[in-house]
């Protein structure tokens, strides 16, 4: 398994939210090595990392001209890097960043006195719940807390520190995040922030329908994600984010900047690239 947490985690499987038994154990899993590029490829993957994250971009990139993408995907049993391109470029997180935000009001775990607004805030995605959470962790203090934590190395909260979706990041970072939730978060805040994002709702509080990318792509697997949204000038910032397939084996990033389109096209751009992966993994 990848997986150290040993908790009922709600997956969604054809867009209905399903449970998926993952059996507690004492031991953690091998951590995914600093470096994945230097991992054996995975058995299931025959395409090179960046062959495979080429022909993904690609994909974004026939729906969605002009589209930038930052992208990583890691398989969590190997270790091994399974497609990277522009993992070191920075992106918007958007919603992304509420995973640095429920991390840090979990901390350890004890009490969970927040973790029913984490939940809220991860499922369906809750802008006012993550607002509140991020000032009563200091705002941008979570951002230096969380990266001195989990070792991230490019990602930088924005300048006007009350607007937390314009922290910056890297598919790399956010890779990292990943790694650290699986292997390291303790078993408590683990065992809610993947429930949250396995019951990810399709419209999210603000109205947005949040199955684009791997939801949309991944329907009839396991799935537990993240995703992001917003406008930035004339940009639309548009993540998706997760951990996929039987025993939530993949971790992926796929990060983007669309110029002006609207979600539902700039997530089917996200999707296409997500179902390139899909046909490579065979699942």
């Amino acid at each position: 398994m990848g997986f150290a947490v040993r908790a009922a985690i709600a997956v969604a499987t054809m867009g209905i939210s399903s449970i998926l038994t993952v059996p507690v154990a004492s031991a953690r899993p091998a951590a995914l090595p600093p470096d994945p590029s230097h991992a054996k490829p995975a058995a299931t993957i025959t395409i090179p990392p960046s062959a495979l994250a080429q022909r993904m971009q690609a994909a974004v990139q026939a729906v969605a001209a002009r589209a930038e993408t930052g992208i990583e995907v890691v398989d969590t049993e190997t270790g091994a890097l399974l497609a990277g391109v522009n993992d070191d470029k920075q992106f918007y997180t958007a919603s992304v960043v509420k995973l640095l935000i429920a991390l840090d009001a979990l901390g350890d775990g004890a009490g969970q006195q927040d973790s029913a607004s984490v939940q809220r805030m991860l499922s369906a995605s809750d802008d006012a719940i993550a607002s509140r959470l991020w000032g009563a962790g200091g705002g941008a203090e979570i951002i230096t807390r969380m990266s001195e934590r989990i070792g991230l190395t490019a990602t930088a909260a924005a300048s006007d520190t009350g607007q937390w979706g314009e922290t910056r990041t890297t598919a790399r970072d956010v890779m990292a995040i990943y790694r650290y939730l699986v292997n390291e978060a303790p078993a408590p805040a683990r065992s809610v922030i993947l429930d949250a994002m396995g019951q990810a709702a399709e419209i999210a509080a603000d109205g947005v329908d949040q199955y684009f990318g791997i939801p949309d792509a991944m329907r009839g697997c396991d799935w537990a994600v993240k995703q992001g949204w917003m406008w930035y000038g004339s940009s639309l910032v548009l993540n998706t984010t997760g951990l996929v397939g039987r025993d939530l084996r993949y971790a992926v990033v796929l990060l983007s900047s669309q110029p002006a389109v609207s979600i539902s096209a700039g997530g089917a751009a996200l999707t296409a690239g997500i179902g390139v992966l899909r046909d490579a993994m065979g699942i």
